[in-house]
């Protein structure tokens, strides 16, 4: 291959590698809630969101995860960022609801 043409290849591949780690992330944060393994599906959220930091189920698995360790602060902070990426969130709305069900009514 030409100079520039490894280059683009070497651009393509790491591209490609970068988006399959999200995936994989993602889904053993998936794996990790769906085993109620909380602290493990929060790492694998977390590790998504290096690779997209508003990638809407990063967000709301990470949120989920980190309501069911009692990390209610940091819950509440991903699923007010998940709205801002999507504001029609309807798991981020009742996430929040269930985490201050008072200023929920506020924020509709």
């Amino acid at each position: 291959l030409h100079e520039s043409g490894a280059v683009l290849l070497s651009g393509r591949m790491l591209e490609s590698l970068r988006t399959l780690t999200l995936h994989l992330h993602n889904n053993a944060a998936q794996a990790a809630l769906s085993a109620r393994l909380w602290a493990q599906a929060s790492a694998h959220a977390s590790q998504a969101l290096e690779h997209d930091e508003a990638n809407a189920k990063a967000l709301y698995r990470r949120a989920l995860a980190k309501s069911k360790l009692g990390e209610d602060a940091a819950a509440r902070r991903d699923s007010e960022s998940l709205l801002k990426v999507e504001p029609g969130n309807r798991a981020a709305h009742m996430l929040l609801r269930q985490l201050d069900p008072v200023s929920e009514v506020f924020t509709n």
